[in-house]
């Protein structure tokens, strides 16, 4: 009894094991078809200033959002969208794009995804009824300044492998064609341009003010008159980005560039500069910065010592604390898209300094 029981179970086992192989024979396959149907990635580069990021986008959770639009002789075809993102984990790419083998499509896309908040409907359209000479596409609700590099798809190359088959550089600028191959033989590298410019922030103070005043730096606060940009880029076949037009809306948007958690700033003494906060990535637009300073200030928050070094302290006495300052932000002209802006800021007070006088409650700052 106890040997028929045993020659059952191990029946048993044998059969689990067959069906488990099935099982897992059929998952494999089907995944196998679900990759063949989807865009892979072969890599992204940025284009653009070489003073922003070229580097290959590899950021974990960084997600990419594709438009697969269709070619006018298929009438059966429909704009799809999916996103491309990366995983740090496994060092790769994935992809819910999905294509369809031997069609030809034009592609077009932006990152991050994060920083669409508001989409819009539809978020492209074909330039002349036909997406082969172009496409505009509205990204609603980003960030009017932050640390997101948003950025628009201006070109692709097909690829069999994992590396472009001729070096990948700015020449293929508005090539949007892509001609679906066979199965497993279809990575996309993609070229990516800039939307928005990059500011960063360096401080300083004058030497005569320096010479009677040392300013320890303990809050700086970014301010602008809106928080959210729309976007409107017009990408076109052999060019890329032909023209872009942001409008700004919402409420104030603050941006802590130094806060008290952070360690205390000494300011140098012009031309040395100690810089501030990280990078920031905003449109370049009037409507948020301009030459006037209409949009946008600096506030700070510091206190003032005396430069009494006989006191055995570094700086002299402290005589003011918590002091406040706000100055607009008069930014110089240049600021553009690709490109990154240094301002530097130097405390530089505009009246003659008496030692009878107090200390200056708003002390001008100066952008150059």
């Amino acid at each position: 009894m106890m040997i028929r029981d045993m020659r059952y179970s191990w029946l048993w086992c044998g059969l689990m094991a067959v069906c488990l192989c099935l099982m897992t024979a059929c998952s494999d396959d089907s995944e196998s078809v679900q990759d063949e149907r989807l865009l892979q990635v072969a890599g992204v580069t940025r284009a653009g200033e070489t003073l922003l990021s070229t580097e290959p986008v590899a950021t974990d959770g960084m997600k990419i959002v594709m438009y697969v639009t269709p070619d006018a002789e298929n009438t059966s075809q429909t704009v799809t969208s999916g996103e491309l993102f990366y995983v740090v984990s496994t060092n790769s790419w994935r992809s819910t794009v999905a294509i369809t083998e031997n069609d030809k499509y034009y592609l077009y896309g932006f990152m991050p995804a994060s920083a669409v908040t508001s989409p819009v409907n539809p978020p492209v359209t074909p330039i002349n009824n036909e997406y082969k000479n172009g496409a505009n596409m509205t990204l609603g609700g980003l960030p009017a300044i932050g640390s997101q590099d948003v950025c628009v798809l201006v070109g692709v190359q097909r690829v069999e492998d994992e590396t472009p088959k001729e070096p990948w550089t700015e020449d293929h600028l508005g090539h949007f064609e892509y001609q679906v191959g066979l199965a497993n033989k279809n990575r996309a590298y993609l070229l990516m341009d800039h939307l928005y410019a990059a500011l960063k922030f360096q401080f300083n103070v004058n030497a005569i003010y320096a010479g009677l005043r040392t300013i320890h730096l303990k809050e700086v606060t970014l301010k602008t008159d809106n928080s959210t940009v729309n976007a409107t880029v017009q990408l076109k076949k052999d060019e890329g980005i032909s023209s872009v037009s942001y409008s700004v809306s919402g409420g104030e948007k603050t941006i802590a560039l130094l806060t008290e958690e952070d360690a205390e700033v000494v300011l140098p003494v012009a031309p040395a500069v100690t810089a501030i906060g990280s990078e920031y990535y905003c449109a370049p637009t009037a409507e948020l910065f301009n030459t006037e300073g209409t949009h946008a200030s600096i506030v700070c928050k510091y206190d003032i010592y005396d430069n009494n070094v006989t006191t055995g302290h570094p700086y002299g006495n402290l005589i003011r604390k918590d002091c406040m300052a706000t100055n607009k932000l008069k930014l110089p002209s240049g600021m553009a898209r690709g490109k990154k802006k240094i301002l530097t800021l130097t405390v530089n007070p505009t009246y003659l300094y008496m030692l009878s006088e107090p200390d200056l409650d708003n002390p001008t700052i100066e952008v150059n």
